[in-house]
Formats: C-alpha cells, sequence, structure tokens
C-alpha cells in the first residue's frame, strides 16, 4: 500500500482521476495476497501490485476502463479458465480482484487513518446495487469491542449507505466476505483489516543509514531517520517518504515510545546519540532492536548500559552486532544483511507467520497460514525459518579495526 499511498495524493492535487484494484481474495500459488493494491491514473502512470506481474495486465486494462466509465467490479482469474491461463496463472493459482474507480474523498480520508497509525478495518461493496460496487466503508474499533462505521466517500453516506454503517459496525472484528441486509437489500462485501505498516527507526544518517533507509523503502516499510547533526539529514540524501527528524534521539524515543510494530537501528557510532536511544528501545515494545559495530564495541556498549540502569535481560534483546551473517562490507551490504534480519524478526514474531504482504491483513478464510511455506519463507541459508535458532543474527561486520 506504501507506493499506492505516495502516489495517489499527489495524482489527485494535478486533477487526475484514479481507479484502485484491491485483491480480495487468493488461493494457491497467487503470488500476492488480500489487500494488495494497484492504482492506475487517466494518464497511464500505475503504483503498486496485485499480483507481482503474472495478471497486471488484465487488472490494468480493467482499470482503464473503468476510468473510460466502465462499472466497478470483481475480477476472478482462475487456471481452469483459458484466460487466466493466459495471463500467466499456470501453477494453480486463483485470485479475486476489485477494480473500480477511486473516489478522492474517501482515499483521502483513508491516507489519515492509516497515517495515525491505528488498527482499521475497510469494507469494499462486491456485490449488490452494480451501481455501488467498489464502495468502501471504514470501520473503528474501540478498545471495549464496540465499533464505529461510516462510508469512505459522502456520496455514499444516503440511507443505504448508513444502514451499511450499522450493520458492518454490529459484526464482529475480521476479514473476509461478508453478507448484509440492509435497507431491506442484500449486500456482498469484503473486508479486510488494516494494520499499520512496520516501521524502522534508523538512529544516525551517515553512509549506513542512508543504505538502509534504501533498502526498507524498497520493501515497503515505513522508515523515520533521527539526527541532530543537520548535514547528515538532509532530505536530497534519502529515498522519497523518508521520515526525518532532527530531534534527539532518546528525547524522539521518549515521546513517542516505539510499538510492537517498530524497529530501532542505531547507527550513528556516537555513544552520545545511539545509547539513550538503546536504553529507551530495549525497554519498549520495539520488535527488534540493533546496533552497528564490532564485537568489542558491542561490549562495550553493554557495559555502558548496564550502568546506566537498563536490565540484563533487556540488553538479551539487543542484536549487534547488527545484522545477518552474510560477510556484508560496504554501507550497501551491511543494509542488506540489516534488512534481511528485520524481515527475519517480523515474520518470526508471535502470530506473525501469517502476516500478508504489506499492512492490509486478512486471515479469517485461513489463506496466509496455507500459503506460508509455498512462499518461500526461509531462513538466509535456505533452511526452513521455523527451524532457525532464535539467535540466528549474525556477525556480519569486519574485524573490530575500522569499525569500533
Amino acid at each position: 500500500m506504501r507506493d499506492v499511498a505516495n502516489a495517489v495524493p499527489g495524482w489527485l492535487a494535478e486533477g487526475r482521476r484514479v481507479a484502485l484494484a484491491v485483491v480480495l481474495e487468493t488461493w494457491g500459488s497467487a503470488p500476492r495476497r488480500p489487500g494488495a493494491m494497484l492504482a492506475v491514473a487517466d494518464d497511464g502512470r500505475m503504483a503498486g501490485s496485485v499480483s507481482g506481474g503474472c495478471v497486471e495486465a488484465a487488472v490494468v486494462d480493467a482499470l482503464l476502463g473503468v476510468l473510460e466509465g466502465a462499472a466497478g467490479r470483481v475480477l476472478a482469474f482462475d487456471v481452469a479458465d483459458d484466460a487466466a491461463l493466459a495471463v500467466g496463472l499456470p501453477c494453480g493459482g486463483r485470485l479475486a480482484v476489485l477494480v473500480a474507480p477511486l473516489p478522492p474523498d474517501g482515499w483521502e480520508r483513508l491516507i489519515e487513518r492509516a497515517a495515525a497509525r491505528a488498527p482499521l478495518e475497510i469494507a469494499w461493496l462486491v456485490g449488490g446495487n452494480p451501481a455501488r460496487i467498489g464502495s468502501a466503508w471504514f470501520i473503528a474499533r474501540r478498545a471495549d469491542g464496540t465499533a464505529t462505521a461510516e462510508p469512505a466517500s459522502p456520496a455514499e453516506d444516503d440511507a443505504a449507505g448508513r444502514a451499511i454503517a450499522a450493520e458492518l459496525a454490529a459484526l464482529p472484528a475480521g476479514s473476509g466476505p461478508c453478507t448484509l441486509t440492509a435497507g431491506g437489500a442484500v449486500w456482498r462485501l469484503h473486508r479486510h483489516a488494516i494494520a499499520p505498516e512496520p516501521r524502522v527507526l534508523i538512529v544516525g544518517g551517515a553512509h549506513v543509514g542512508v543504505a538502509l533507509a534504501r533498502a526498507l523503502a524498497a520493501l515497503g516499510w515505513e522508515v523515520m531517520v533521527i539526527d541532530p547533526r543537520a548535514s547528515f539529514l538532509r532530505a536530497e540524501r534519502f529515498p522519497a517518504g523518508t521520515g526525518l527528524n532532527a530531534g534527539w534521539p532518546a528525547a524522539v524515543l521518549a515521546e513517542a515510545p516505539p510499538d510492537p510494530r517498530t524497529a530501532v537501528v542505531a547507527l550513528s557510532h556516537d555513544p552520545k546519540l545511539d545509547d539513550g536511544a538503546l536504553a529507551a528501545a530495549l525497554t519498549s515494545g520495539a520488535f527488534y532492536v540493533g546496533a552497528l559495530g564490532s564485537r568489542r564495541t558491542a561490549a562495550a556498549r553493554r557495559a555502558r548500559l548496564l550502568r546506566a540502569g537498563v536490565p540484563a535481560e533487556a540488553l538479551d534483546q539487543l542484536r549487534a552486532p547488527v545484522g545477518l551473517a552474510i560477510g556484508a562490507v560496504t554501507p550497501e551490504e551491511i543494509a542488506v544483511a540489516v534488512a534481511a534480519e528485520l524481515v527475519q524478526a517480523w515474520r518470526a514474531g508471535p502470530g506473525r507467520e501469517e502476516r500478508p504482504d504489506g499492512p492490509l491483513a486478512s486471515a479469517a478464510d485461513g489463506s496466509s497460514a496455507r500459503s506460508a511455506t509455498a512462499r518461500g519463507v526461509v531462513g538466509a541459508t535456505g533452511d526452513d525459518r521455523s527451524a532457525r535458532p532464535a539467535a540466528a543474527h549474525g556477525v556480519h561486520q569486519a574485524p573490530d579495526e575500522g569499525r569500533s
């Protein structure tokens, strides 16, 4: 979703019309999972993906048709269908994709909610009144389990839209298809849970930090670089969409403690910047905390943090030296090693094996669990991730000289 979220606001600001495709369901070898998005503007620009390439052309053709006036609809690609074979699903894969116009006001509201990093559900209309196919509703859940729902676009805020919203709010949390009776009609919808994207806070904007920001941008993860040194925080050094914070790292983390979808990587090699940030991160909910440096540097850092009052059991969670052991030397190689370890930690966390690619989760039908092995979620040496030891992070740095 990140590519789409970065591109669409600019298109809308230019006055472009936009159509959106959303993967609703997948089976078998389909390469993308529910919630994957592809957006197309009326000038032909594209962002996102719904198939990793195998059905992209057919979906783009459908989106261009929508922009020319065709109604929203659900496309089904199946290996048993000759048309599906023609677009590249020869290995038993199937997927269902919704294509529909994108209401500008609805997209702006979705981006606003996503920016708040709060869990949200979105329900897409896939059956009922053909003129409303592709309409969407946002569902927000409170801590007490109750929920509110509202149409994504004011255009849907009529009697039928409000009746559908009331029925959606009464449903328990979940993802997948549902059928509602509202306003005297039967409606078929498909819900997805939208969770915040994994986020990485990089302490230090020097060469390794720049390379890691680029690697994580390619993964579609949210990145913020924290560095009070202005010369290291020049926007042109980093990929578009990278957050830049010139605050003192410890203060930044204290003001907004990392949550379980956030990782912290200290790369400045300056204890004045790294140590306070690491102390805050190790006692937060971050799913990963790592620091650059040799074994000797890591030992000295541990001693300092122990003296500063960080519990030994918290320090045991610090990945130092940071990154998988791939023999990395250059900043770009180190970035690959760190990014790989971040992915490993994210996918191997409690309950995370079934997460889909990106922030849109749909596990209600069990498709994520069924496809985990088929998608090759394995360790760096090709072995199954579940068989790898927990402490598999590696010493990829060069010897102490030059890195301490």
